[in-house]
């Protein structure tokens, strides 16, 4: 039990010098549709980052009707990560909502 500010700095430290330090890699976009050079973009991002997540947009690109739907492109993206097979790319689809406190 910590009951004081030493031993709670004291067990902050000891924490961070056990941690790992993750690369993070974020790779944002629409995705409509995912091509070949997204695929060879997120190839990248993993060799140079520890964990890399990808951020499907579900939004569509200008006004037309989407000719590739978020959930399209989320597919797809799920096929370039059974490809690639690496456990550390995380494929993630963004909500599109707009935050009202902004």
């Amino acid at each position: 039990m910590i009951n004081n500010f030493e031993m709670l700095v004291e067990q902050a430290y000891l924490h961070e010098q056990s941690e790992k330090v993750l690369r993070v890699g974020l790779y944002p976009g629409a995705y409509k549709p995912p091509h070949v050079g997204h695929y060879q973009a997120a190839v990248n991002a993993l060799s140079k980052n520890d964990v890399v997540f990808v951020l499907v947009s579900g939004q569509c690109r200008g006004q037309d009707e989407c000719q590739v739907t978020g959930n399209q492109s989320e597919d797809i993206w799920k096929l370039y990560k059974q490809d690639i097979g690496d456990p550390d790319l995380h494929i993630v689809v963004v909500d599109n909502s707009i935050d009202s406190d902004t």
